[in-house]
């Protein structure tokens, strides 16, 4: 439970710091969901809430239906990150696609 919070705090981090990197006005160029003007926080508020909040219930009622509902959280937040990974260039997305590939092999150990 400690390395799926981690992992997924680091790539929340790395979202951030990318995100912040952002103009108004960006002319990027990049395919996808990227050159909108939106930070990427906000692409992947909606999941991440939902993960948050899937995670609080979990951990202080670890039922199999709260595990169930944090596994989706947790899978639909990685499938938003997958989303926007066309918007990480250069060196960082090698270590983005490394962290969701990482996150994706712990969700499969939740709830067994």
């Amino acid at each position: 439970m400690r390395k799926n919070i981690f992992t997924l705090l680091s790539a929340l981090g790395l979202i951030i710091l990318l995100g912040l990197a952002c103009k108004k006005e960006d002319s990027s160029g990049l395919p996808g969901n990227c050159g909108d003007g939106l930070s990427w926080t906000n692409l992947v508020s909606e999941e991440y809430n939902d993960l948050i909040e899937a995670s609080t219930a979990y951990s202080t009622d670890p039922s199999p239906s709260n595990c169930l509902n944090y596994k989706n959280s947790y899978t639909d937040y990685l499938n938003a990150l997958n989303a926007i990974t066309a918007c990480v260039v250069g060196p960082l997305r090698e270590g983005y696609e490394q962290s969701v590939r990482d996150a994706k092999m712990e969700i499969d150990q939740l709830c067994q």
